[in-house]
């Protein structure tokens, strides 16, 4: 899943992907990728929310993404740190997951 800055004109579709049709360029992109936890055999592997604030491109000139797209992705980080009631090991934990380990469920990853 993606989350695009309200405002951005510079997603770049790269080349083509034979199952979703298309990838995301994240890395030149005002877009921030979140995917998602998976659950299977009693075991919730961790997730990730991840943007990227600037990069070197293959001439090395370096460039940096627009400062309102890095402020907007910096709360959305702060929205999901107050929702994610946990934090191991640099990982920030949601009710659900907390409550199906409890259960017996084993967080790997983390």
């Amino acid at each position: 899943m993606l989350f695009q800055y309200p405002d951005a004109r510079d997603v770049v579709l790269r080349r083509p992907n034979p199952e979703l049709g298309y990838f995301v360029d994240i890395v030149r992109s005002s877009a921030v990728e979140f995917s998602r936890c998976m659950t299977t055999n009693e075991r919730i592997s961790r997730g990730r929310l991840y943007y990227i604030v600037g990069f070197v491109d293959d001439d090395f000139s370096k460039f940096e993404k627009p400062s309102e797209f890095v402020k907007w992705a910096a709360d959305l980080f702060k929205i999901v740190r107050k929702i994610c009631i946990e934090k191991r090991k640099g990982d920030y934990i949601g009710r659900e997951a907390l409550a199906m380990e409890k259960h017996g469920y084993r967080l790997v990853g983390h």
